[in-house]
């Protein structure tokens, strides 16, 4: 039964990962903005540059895990084929551009809310 249960937690490790990368992220510029310097643009840079990064990453998780058989896990609440792996992968690769292009508006615009990234993020690991 615990072997079971670790079986199924290896098929959602790019979830797990990507939903520690915003709670890591979210301390960040929590600690970040809290301090009294006024440089919060350089701070806002470096959240999208983390973000950027955490979906690089994910897309390497995703693009490295085979997928020879179709596989449950949960109770068949976590279905795993091809077609869920190629629909994530999309997902992750627009969101990706999306991120990209946003970041230039965003420093032109000089908006100094890291909370826009972070919702990004959320609502990427909902889709996925």
């Amino acid at each position: 039964m615990i072997f079971n249960t670790f079986k199924n937690i290896n098929l959602i490790i790019p979830e797990l990962f990507l939903g520690t990368s915003i709670l890591v992220l979210i301390l960040y510029g929590s600690a970040i903005l809290t301090k009294k310097k006024k440089n919060h643009h350089l701070f806002i840079r470096s959240i999208q540059n983390l973000a950027i990064l955490t979906l690089l990453l994910e897309i390497m998780f995703l693009f490295n895990d085979p997928i020879s058989v179709e596989v449950s896990a949960f109770n068949q609440t976590i279905l795993k084929d091809s077609l869920s792996s190629t629909t994530k992968m999309i997902i992750l690769i627009s969101s990706l551009f999306c991120l990209l292009i946003s970041q230039n508006y965003i420093n032109h615009q000089k908006l100094n809310n890291f909370e826009y990234i972070i919702i990004t993020l959320l609502a990427i690991l909902g889709l996925i």
